[in-house]
């Protein structure tokens, strides 16, 4: 169980969701290490973009539209795919913390909105 005071803030829009350490539940160290690991790992997928934008514009330049308009559907699909992938079968047990904390983040935020 987390602590409500270690649930974060969320705005009145319900639009931005922050993590704070106001009980010490989230250090700044594993804050920090998240963070990191997170930018580490999503890197790449900057590049990719790109080329995929470069190709787009390519493509459409020469009235081909079908393949620019389904690539973020791909794209998408292949980042579920990675996260269902990593999380199951790898057994990647901080992924599987960090989701179910971010679950009773949620849980807790509707039953708070509810009981209002």
């Amino acid at each position: 169980m987390i602590p409500n005071s270690a649930m974060g803030s969320m705005s009145s829009s319900a639009t931005t969701v922050s993590l704070t350490s106001r009980s010490g539940c989230f250090s700044r160290a594993l804050l920090l290490r998240l963070a990191t690991v997170l930018t580490a790992m999503m890197m790449p997928s900057i590049v990719f973009m790109a080329l995929a934008g470069v190709f787009g514009g390519i493509l459409n330049a020469n009235n081909i539209f079908g393949p620019p308009a389904f690539g973020p559907a791909a794209m998408n699909l292949a980042i579920i795919s990675a996260a269902l992938v990593g999380v199951w079968l790898l057994r990647l047990d901080e992924l599987r913390y960090m989701a179910d904390l971010a679950r009773e983040m949620l849980r807790r935020r509707a039953g708070a909105a509810v009981s209002k």
